[in-house]
């Protein structure tokens, strides 16, 4: 998840919102210095799996001290192309020691 401002930061504990009832919480975050943003990981707990049509049914908040702000673009991570979280510019593991780099 992403907030669409760079303020105010997310750490980790605020509760995720499904229409409005508590579903879950952040469980990691941290500033995006590349998106400007705070970008964070969360656990939604339900009943049945949760799905890409179920996050872009639902109104999804996140809630931080008191807010409720609407996430940019929540999803579930992919592996497939054409998927909300699949990168594929970003799918080579690049392992950086020094002045070259080696792909794996």
């Amino acid at each position: 998840m992403k907030l669409d401002a760079a303020e105010p930061l997310l750490w980790h504990g605020e509760s995720v919102l499904l229409d409005g009832r508590r579903a879950g919480e952040v469980t990691s975050a941290a500033f995006g210095a590349t998106l400007g943003a705070p970008v964070g990981l969360a656990w939604i707990h339900a009943e049945a799996p949760v799905t890409q049509e179920l996050l872009d049914a639902a109104e999804v908040r996140i809630e931080v001290r008191g807010d409720a702000l609407p996430p940019w673009h929540p999803c579930v991570p992919s592996t497939t192309p054409g998927v909300c979280g699949f990168e594929p510019e970003r799918a080579t593991i690049r392992i950086w020691p020094g002045p070259s780099t080696t792909e794996i």
